[in-house]
């Protein structure tokens, strides 16, 4: 089981170009250990960083990932046109990672 934070928080949006759309907030209780493992545990999520590809679709499709600490530090992820990308371009590496942000796209299409 993944160690727990205990004030942990995921931000999470989904969007389509320039829209403009709100974060949606979940506390660590909300995220399952396995999707919580791998972000505590997986090396892709070791440091900020962008995934995915500009151009793949139009208009881009971008998610973004914000992982607030215990301590307040925040690593941010963005991945761009993950479903075109990672079925295109992506591997055995990015499965951790697109699992990740398809758990919270569908957990904030739920909201």
């Amino acid at each position: 089981m993944a160690e727990r934070k205990d004030n942990m928080q995921i931000k999470y949006v989904h969007k389509m170009g320039n829209e403009s759309k709100p974060f949606t907030i979940f506390s660590r209780e909300e995220i399952p250990d396995n999707i919580l493992e791998i972000i505590l545990k997986n090396k892709l999520f070791k440091e900020s960083t962008t995934f995915g590809e500009e151009g793949l679709g139009e208009p881009n499709e971008i998610e973004e990932l914000i992982v607030v600490y215990d301590d307040g530090i925040e690593k941010t992820y963005k991945y761009i046109n993950k479903g075109i990308h990672y079925f295109f371009k992506g591997d055995e590496t990015l499965q951790p990672v697109f699992k990740v942000f398809a758990y919270f796209m569908g957990k904030e299409k739920e909201r």
